[in-house]
């Protein structure tokens, strides 16, 4: 897929509606030839070295446990009942925020680049991008 930086507008030409003749013309636009390809970048953020688990998860998790536990210590099929509305009123928010999270967690998106960017940026990178990159996650 080629993005909106690779139109060239010298590549422009007008057309003209065919369906109705009074209309102005618009313009089109065509992707222009390159010759540059775009590489996957080595590394795509914190994802290399371990599992990764989201706010989202362990919001629904404590705040669906807690409103189990609550309920269950509130009909008195578990010890604790004293504790079983402290337990319900803070587990119901919480696994309310935990599943917004849950479902506007976005994944992560690959970083693709340019060859020619990508080998101006090992020749170029100070010692120190040199080990933020090679750092392991």
């Amino acid at each position: 897929m080629r993005c909106i930086a690779d139109m060239q507008p010298s590549t422009t030409e007008l057309a003209y509606d065919t369906q109705t003749p009074d209309a102005p013309p618009f313009i089109t636009w065509r992707l222009a030839p390159t010759t540059t390809h775009n590489v996957a970048d080595r590394r795509h953020g914190c994802t290399h070295g371990g599992t990764q688990i989201s706010f989202g998860t362990i919001g629904l998790s404590v705040g669906l446990s807690f409103l189990v536990y609550g309920f269950g210590a509130f009909f008195q099929f578990l010890p604790f009942g004293s504790i079983s509305s402290l337990l319900l009123i803070y587990g119901f928010p919480i696994s309310l925020i935990g599943a917004a999270l849950q479902y506007a967690k976005l994944d992560p998106v690959p970083c693709l680049s340019y060859e020619k960017a990508v080998a101006l940026r090992d020749a170029q990178a100070t010692s120190i991008q040199l080990q933020v990159r090679s750092a392991p996650y």
